[in-house]
């Protein structure tokens, strides 16, 4: 047997073994993934990335398998500057992204095909909460890829709790929550978005008003607002290069999202409010005709965000 021929037959052994192993049903190795997973928290330590991220638990299934790592906070806001920092600082020294190092450090340790595997990040974990910050990092078409998604205009934690009543007798924290029960927040919060959103506007027009969801969830959306959250911004130039007429002053619809849960201090709404701007008369306006306020203006409407929890929050404690 010559050496090109050994050389081949080596190859093609090669080839076969992965094919089986790409075969096998991952699920007969995951003890060896569990112990695998620890190595990967130690590298993330010797790597400088353990502060901020950490090993959560593996989904393993019979042809794939999922990493998740998790935040040592919940934060929102920390959880996004601590990404973009370890992002920037990791980067700067190293000719791959961050994902691609999360990845490959994965494959190289959990010995499994790059096909097969991903390493997913979010902002929570618990199941009735809908994550805000997400990446999802694979491979696929022979490169990594990341899917991500980023918070949006969120509406801070409002968190309520039982206030001394001068004089009076104290209201204990169950006391407090059944007397702001759900629909009675929700329903104060409508009464407030309706007196704030529903006048007639200087051009004579009033805002709509649509409630969307009001059981579990609260969602509503105001349409035919103008200079609401960019009223300091100017987005003609922006507009038109999607071709919009910017003859007149711009159209913005905000959806809102909040939800309640009970706490053992009292009470905590959160949310989040999805901006859209367009132009053009609203009876005209096809589907696609507003554009995400997001990216291009989100520093607006993060401020604008912020200033409609300080007014919910103080309508709240007041919420008969």
């Amino acid at each position: 047997m010559n050496l090109r021929f050994s050389l081949l037959l080596a190859l093609f052994a090669s080839c076969a073994l992965t094919s089986l192993r790409a075969q096998d049903d991952l699920r007969n190795d995951a003890v060896f993934f569990q112990e695998q997973a620890q190595t990967y928290q130690r590298w993330l330590d010797k790597a400088g990335l353990g502060q901020y991220l950490r090993f959560r638990e593996l989904d393993v299934r019979e042809q794939e398998l999922d990493v998740y790592l998790e935040f040592p906070f919940d934060d929102l806001d920390l959880i996004v500057n601590a990404w973009g920092e370890l992002k920037e600082n990791f980067e700067a020294n190293s000719p791959l992204t961050l994902e691609q190092q999360l990845f490959y450090k994965a494959a190289a340790l959990l010995e499994v095909p790059q096909s097969a595997l991903s390493v997913q990040l979010y902002d929570t974990y618990e199941a009735h909460k809908e994550p805000l910050f997400l990446r999802a990092i694979y491979f696929d078409e022979g490169r990594v890829r990341v899917e991500e998604s980023n918070p949006k205009a969120a509406i801070r934690p409002i968190r309520l709790e039982p206030r001394p009543v001068s004089g009076g007798k104290p209201v204990s924290v169950a006391e407090f929550q059944a007397q702001l029960t759900r629909e009675k927040a929700y329903r104060c919060i409508l009464d407030y978005a309706r007196e704030r959103y529903q006048l007639a506007r200087p051009e004579g027009e009033v805002p709509q008003l649509t409630v969307l969801e009001d059981e579990e969830n609260l969602r509503f959306e105001v349409i035919d607002l103008r200079k609401e959250v960019l009223n300091g911004a100017n987005p003609c130039d922006w507009l038109a290069t999607f071709g919009f007429d910017c003859n007149w002053a711009k159209r913005e619809l905000l959806i809102f999202t909040f939800s309640y849960e009970k706490t053992l201090e009292g009470i905590r709404l959160t949310g989040d409010i999805d901006g859209k701007v367009g132009s053009g008369f609203y009876a005209n306006v096809r589907r696609g005709g507003y554009l995400s306020m997001e990216i291009d203006f989100d520093e607006e409407l993060r401020r604008y965000s912020e200033a409609v929890t300080v007014e919910i929050r103080n309508m709240l404690r007041n919420c008969r």
